[in-house]
């Protein structure tokens, strides 16, 4: 089985090191562990990005176990482009304006 190719906008790339160095303030590892329940998730889009549901259009989510966070992605033939890792709570414009 042949898997996507994952792609990360700088924007996003900025999210996941603000997000562990959140939790690395808050408990030594905590933010590994959390890198690791990004892995896994990013390794199951990676394999069928469309296990999930649009949210918008050609915008799909998915939520990072035992983090609130969640994955907002697009495909694009055998290019998976993630753009943005939110708080689950933050304002949804946040991600919709970076996915136009």
């Amino acid at each position: 089985m042949s898997h996507y190719k994952i792609v990360f906008v700088s924007l996003a790339e900025k999210d996941i090191q603000g997000i562990y160095e959140w939790y690395e303030s808050k408990r030594k590892n905590l933010g590994v562990e959390f890198v690791i329940e990004l892995d896994k998730s990013i390794d199951k889009i990676s394999a069928n990005p469309y296990f999930s549901y649009n949210v918008l259009q050609n915008i799909k989510r998915v939520a990072i176990h035992r983090f609130p966070y969640n994955i907002y992605y697009s495909i694009d033939n055998f290019t998976v482009t993630i753009f943005v890792i939110m708080h689950q709570y933050r304002n949804p414009e946040t991600w919709q304006l970076r996915a136009s």
